[in-house]
């Protein structure tokens, strides 16, 4: 009986060499990393769109409330260590909260500087006419990787931002 020689050919030359699966290991460690870095990069971002959206429907809300009820409204900040991360809606007259309490943004998103209280006048106006800039920043204090501004018109009380 004769032996098939193509066989015997072909056992020395199956799998992968060790650089090969090396090279395929060290694509898939780059492409997992590169992964988890898109992951916090998106991350990062919607907590600041999160932040913008929240602190703008609630200063809507408190304007809207200072027009319906025909009263002041107080927009207020708490500065804690060095940042200023919460913020609260007041009614003037009766000291109520309205949200149920102090709002806090997300963590790594802060106002910066610390703004200054302002009143909503039952027109819809702020108090003295005064526009506000609220800015709002993401990142540690050394390294701002993005800010927004929300302007609040004066007169009007329409909220914009960029």
């Amino acid at each position: 009986m004769k032996a098939d020689k193509s066989i015997f050919r072909l056992q020395g030359k199956t799998g992968f060499t060790l650089v090969e699966l090396l090279a395929v290991m060290m694509l898939m460690i780059m492409i997992s990393v590169a992964s988890v870095l898109s992951w916090n990069q998106i991350q990062r971002g919607l907590e600041m769109r999160t932040a913008i959206n929240d602190v703008r429907s609630s200063m809507a809300l408190a304007r809207q409330y200072a027009v319906l009820k025909k009263t002041d409204i107080k927009i207020g900040f708490i500065t804690t260590n060095v940042w200023c991360q919460m913020y609260y809606i007041t009614n003037q007259a009766g000291g109520a909260l309205l949200n149920g309490g102090p709002m806090q943004l997300p963590l790594g998103v802060r106002f910066d500087p610390a703004p200054l209280d302002f009143i909503f006048k039952p027109s819809g106006s702020i108090q003295n006419n005064q526009s506000v800039n609220l800015v709002l920043v993401e990142g540690p204090s050394a390294q701002v990787t993005n800010n927004t501004v929300l302007r609040i018109n004066g007169l009007t009380g329409i909220i914009s931002y960029d």
